[in-house]
This record gives C-alpha cells, sequence and structure tokens, in this order.
C-alpha cells in the first residue's frame, strides 16, 4: 500500500486512475445519473388529469428555461400568478454536475411538465478535481381554466401568528391573476381563517371549505398586517385537490 501511495504522488497517470476507482466507489461515476430524476418530489401531470384538472398540453416539447440563482423563487413567483402549476421540484447540492438541460427535458417528459425552470449555482472544485453545485428546478405546466379559489397558501411565521392571536389560519403565499381569490382582494401574506361556516385550522378544512362552497358566494374572513377584515369571494367550480 506503501509503494502504491508512493506512485500515486509521483506518476500523473496512476493518480488519475486512483480518482477514478475512489469516484467508483464512493458512488458511481459522476454524470451517469439523471439528478433530475434523482431528487425529483412532486406528481405528475397525469395524477393531476386523473383528479379532474384540466391542464394545457398542447406545446409539443418541454422548454428548458436557466435562471439566475437569485432570481429562482421570484421568476417561479411570477409563473404561479400566470397560473403555472409547480408539479414538483428537484434540488442537490454536493459533488457532481450541475446537470444538463436534456437531462431536465428527460424528467420533463416523465412528470408531464411543459417548462422547467433550473438554477444552478457552482461552488467551487476541490484538490482532487471533483467539482460541487447546488441545483434548484421546478417542473411546470399551465392550467387551462379559473381555478376554484386561486390561491397558493403556507403555515403562519411566529410573527404573524403573534400579529393575529392565533395559531389557526393559513397564510397567502401567491395570488393567481384572475381568479376568485384576485378579484376578492385578495393580497399576498394575507391570513386566512375563516370561509364561509368554515373556520380555517390547516390545509385539509382549506380544502374541504373550498370542496362544499365551490360554485358559490362566500365570505372570507382574514387579518391584514394584524387587522380583521372580510370579504366575498364568488368561486368557481372543479376539482380541489391542493392549492390552488
Amino acid at each position: 500500500m506503501k509503494v502504491f501511495r508512493e506512485r500515486i504522488k509521483s506518476d500523473p497517470q496512476c493518480f488519475a486512475l486512483a480518482i477514478v476507482v475512489v469516484t467508483m466507489v464512493s458512488g458511481g461515476i459522476v454524470g451517469c445519473t439523471n439528478q433530475f430524476s434523482q431528487f425529483y418530489t412532486g406528481k405528475t401531470a397525469a395524477e393531476l388529469q386523473t383528479s379532474g384538472w384540466a391542464l394545457d398540453n398542447a406545446a409539443a416539447e418541454p422548454t428548458v428555461i436557466g435562471v439566475e440563482p437569485s432570481e429562482f423563487k421570484s421568476i417561479l413567483r411570477q409563473h404561479m400568478e400566470d397560473g403555472w402549476i409547480d408539479l414538483g421540484y428537484s434540488s442537490w447540492s454536493g459533488q457532481g454536475q450541475a446537470g444538463s438541460s436534456n437531462d431536465a427535458l428527460l424528467q420533463a417528459r416523465k412528470v408531464g411538465a411543459k417548462r422547467v425552470l433550473v438554477a444552478s449555482k457552482f461552488l467551487g472544485t476541490s484538490s482532487y478535481a471533483n467539482t460541487y453545485y447546488t441545483v434548484n428546478a421546478a417542473f411546470l405546466i399551465k392550467r387551462i381554466g379559473r381555478p376554484v379559489f386561486g390561491v397558493y397558501y403556507r403555515r403562519m411565521t411566529p410573527d404573524e401568528q403573534k400579529a393575529t392571536g392565533t395559531v389557526d389560519g393559513l397564510a397567502v403565499d401567491v395570488v393567481v391573476r384572475g381568479s376568485p381569490a384576485a378579484e376578492a382582494g385578495i393580497v399576498s401574506d394575507d391570513v386566512i381563517t375563516q370561509i364561509g361556516s368554515y373556520r380555517i385550522v390547516n390545509e385539509d378544512e382549506f380544502r374541504e371549505a373550498l370542496a362544499e362552497m365551490q360554485g358559490k358566494s362566500t365570505t372570507i374572513k382574514l387579518f391584514r398586517r394584524g387587522e380583521l377584515l372580510e370579504k366575498t369571494a364568488v368561486l368557481e367550480s372543479g376539482p380541489v385537490v391542493s392549492s390552488p
């Protein structure tokens, strides 16, 4: 073993061979795995269509759009406001590749996405010539028609819980343009606590309320910057699976 180590130091070809061996032992040759597929979390378009969602499958091929990491969230948010649905995400950080456009396309075809937003950040190279990246990708498809309500929601932050005086309710993350929620004047960071007679404690009550009140005019009670407000929304009819 000592002789082999000495040869690694003196023989460049032996050094290169050692790198290959270590790489293979530690998890395979980098580049052989589609990391967009390996690290994907989410649904497929077929699953949403089975649940009754009307999706735009007119585009023949998905498109891959590279974005700056600092702009990834804001560009994804713009797509969601414009009616794009996030089917799922791929994310990884560490040794490996930035992920090729072809691999992103293959995963998009697999899940039925029509647009992929990809943000990759080069972290550096190790002394053994290994490259390190952080990659985030969102797989999207456009919805046909208006949503039942039209908000993406999130859990309340501790500051929002303090401002509203309750831990019950869901905070609005994104409002879809032209949706019943947008027409009712609901905006991002509103905290919805009641829909009709349904008190909103978590996601289950939210979906139950929308399923019961779809196609009807209903009152929405919410907090905005600590002030309790009441809005009226005319909900659309349709499947209620998750936001929006």
